[in-house]
Parts: structure tokens; C-alpha cells; sequence
């Protein structure tokens, strides 16, 4: 009996320090050692694959219909996007950029020895860009006129580099698309569309985007776009603005002699001009550059209709 009232002291301290144990364990938090060792590598992990799905570029649209998506390991088509100094951007190291960047160089020499030095730099620029923009008006006629130099940096180039650059056209111009069919003998016979534009008796290789694709031969529309030898990339609009302090062309004729906006009828503004066919327009404000593009476009899809034809339909001439 002695014994059990000694014993009886220790187990109630003993059950005490058990119950603070349990006490301490439920409210204290638990430290997983492995998840605060891995949470940080997680956290960098997660944020590196977050920056790399924003720049991989299998991620992103295809900057044309044209152009399939190429595997990684395969060249990439050229690229380009707007740019401040051409009109657009390219990737880095392209001859593209590379080329605009002399120009800014050139530009920034005050002396004509200086200037004289880089022409020969800039004449293998020029020449380098050229053969990569044939490439481009092929792949991606739309790109391909973003990609012009504007004529007022154009004009102000020595010879020796403006005539490596694209020529610039606009004209009345035959249109035509013609279905090529394979040869019979070959075993995966293809039927392929061409497209041609001839005036002044020069022919070019066409290539087009938007609403041209869906267009067809006409006898004389009014185009305008750009060339590298016999390839020309046709712009979608009959209707060219003039760029930011660009004037009119003198050797262009004037359309609308009268001096009245073709679209309002109103005493049109010698401000806003707009160039087509090989002409140029002056219109009474800027917000009818729209509606004039527009106009002559039904009018070309008149080309070619049978004039009988459109008078019984009631089709305005």
C-alpha cells in the first residue's frame, strides 16, 4: 500500500508532461523540412517555364495564312514588324535591321568623307537586304510592303545604295490569274494558281494577300505595291496614302483635275492626297480615303462585265 501511494505522485506528473506534449504538438506548427528546401526551386521553376512560354515562338500565331509554322530545327521564314526608321522590324541580326541600322549610322555623319567611307559598307547591306525581300514579297506579300523604305529616307540615300532598293509601283495594270495544271506524267499532278500584272509592257510575277486573292483577271485596275526584279507584292487597297511629310509625286498626273473630292463633290484639300493607279487624288479630308479605296474597287469588279449587262441590272457605270 506504501509502495502504490509513492507511485501514485510520479504517474500524475508523468500524465501532466504527457498532456503539455500533446497540448505543444497541436498548436505549433509543423515544419516540413523537405517542402521548405523545395519551394524555392519550385517557385524559380515555375517562373522560368512562365518567361519561356512567352517567348517561345510555337506558342504564338503565325504572322501569315500563307506560311506554315517550320519545326525548330528547321531555318525560319523571315520575319519582320513595324520598325520606326523602315516601317518594320526584323529579328536581330537580319539584314533587315542590319540595314536600317547603317542608315541611322549614315545619317549621323555630318561630312561627306565620313559619309563616303560607309557606302561601301551600305552597298553590301543594300544588296544582302535585297535578295532577302524577293524572298519575303514570295512568302508574305503583306510583310513584304511593310518592309519598304519610306520614300523620304529613300531620296535622301546615295545612288550607289537607292538602287539596290525596291521599286516602287503604281499603275493602271492588267490583272491576271491563270490556273496551271500539272503535267499528266507526274505522278502527284498539282493544279496551281499564277498571277500576273502587266503594264508598259513589263510583266511581273504577282503576289497577293486579302481581299486580291479572291480577285480576277481584269483588263486594267489600278494596283500599287512594291518589286524586286519580276516578283511584285500587290497591296490589298487601289488606294495608297501618302506617308508623313511625303510629297506628291510631280511626275504623276492629277486624277481629279476639277479640284473637287471624287468622293464629296466638295472643294477638295491640297493636304490630303492620296495616290492610285499612277495618279493622284486630292480629297476634301482625310476621312474619305476610306470610301474613295472603296469605290474604286466595286468599280474594278465591274472590269470585264458585260456593259448590257450591267445597264439591265440597274449597276451604276
Amino acid at each position: 500500500m506504501r509502495n502504490s501511494t509513492a507511485m501514485l505522485p510520479m504517474a500524475v506528473s508523468l500524465s501532466g508532461a504527457l498532456a503539455l506534449l500533446i497540448y505543444v504538438s497541436r498548436t505549433a506548427p509543423i515544419r516540413d523540412s523537405r517542402a521548405a528546401f523545395h519551394k524555392p526551386a519550385l517557385l524559380e521553376t515555375n517562373q522560368r517555364c512562365s518567361i519561356e512560354s512567352r517567348h517561345d515562338p510555337s506558342s504564338l500565331p503565325t504572322n501569315s495564312g500563307n506560311l506554315s509554322q517550320s519545326p525548330r530545327n528547321a531555318n525560319p521564314p523571315l520575319q519582320a514588324s513595324r520598325r520606326e526608321i523602315s516601317g518594320a522590324e526584323a529579328l536581330p541580326g537580319s539584314s533587315f535591321i542590319d540595314f536600317d541600322r547603317w542608315t541611322e549610322k549614315y545619317f549621323a555623319e555630318s561630312s561627306d568623307e565620313a559619309r563616303l567611307v560607309l557606302e561601301s559598307e551600305g552597298d553590301s547591306l543594300a544588296q544582302a537586304r535585297r535578295r532577302d525581300l524577293a524572298r519575303v514579297i514570295e512568302s508574305d506579300p503583306e510583310r513584304a510592303i511593310r518592309l519598304a523604305v519610306p520614300v523620304n529616307l529613300r531620296h535622301r540615300l546615295p545612288p550607289s545604295i537607292s538602287r539596290h532598293l525596291e521599286e516602287r509601283v503604281s499603275a493602271r495594270a492588267k490583272y491576271e490569274v491563270i490556273g496551271v495544271l500539272g503535267i499528266p506524267e507526274d505522278p502527284l499532278p498539282r493544279t496551281t494558281i499564277e498571277r500576273r500584272v502587266t503594264f508598259k509592257d513589263k510583266t511581273y510575277r504577282a503576289f497577293v494577300y486579302g481581299r486580291r486573292l479572291q480577285q480576277t483577271t481584269k483588263e486594267s485596275i489600278p494596283i500599287h505595291g512594291i518589286a524586286v526584279g519580276d516578283a511584285l507584292a500587290v497591296h490589298e487597297s487601289a488606294v495608297r496614302a501618302l506617308e508623313p511629310g511625303e510629297s506628291p509625286d510631280p511626275s504623276l498626273a492629277v486624277g481629279n483635275r476639277d479640284g473637287h473630292c471624287p468622293v464629296s463633290k466638295q472643294a477638295a484639300d491640297s493636304a490630303v492626297a492620296v495616290e492610285s493607279g499612277g495618279e493622284i487624288f486630292y480629297l476634301c479630308r482625310a476621312g474619305h480615303i476610306a470610301a474613295f479605296s472603296q469605290a474604286l474597287e466595286e468599280e474594278a469588279m465591274l472590269v470585264g462585265i458585260d456593259q448590257d449587262l450591267v445597264l439591265a441590272k440597274g449597276i451604276p457605270r
